[in-house]
């Protein structure tokens, strides 16, 4: 079983600011590209960028993995003495 956690001690209100920013800059950044390439050009650049701000903004959170293994251990002759 393994799940995951963020040590970043952003609070939620940090992070729902970052993410408005992000979102601003990338409508701002559509929009100038869309001045000067097709549309299918615009969307694929900010579709990336916005895959790259995203990562960004994920691994500034510090994100962990904890991987969690419970072995059972059988009882044998040997466990019945140590008691």
């Amino acid at each position: 079983m393994s799940e995951i956690f963020f040590i970043g001690a952003l609070p939620g209100w940090v992070i729902l600011l970052i993410a408005l920013a992000i979102l601003t800059l990338l409508v701002s950044q559509f929009r100038a590209l869309r001045q000067r390439l097709g549309a299918r050009k615009c969307w694929a650049l900010t579709v990336l960028r916005g895959l790259v701000y995203a990562s960004l903004v994920f691994f500034l959170l510090s994100p962990g993995l904890i991987t969690k293994r419970v072995i059972k251990l059988r009882e044998g002759p040997c466990s019945a003495r140590h008691r």
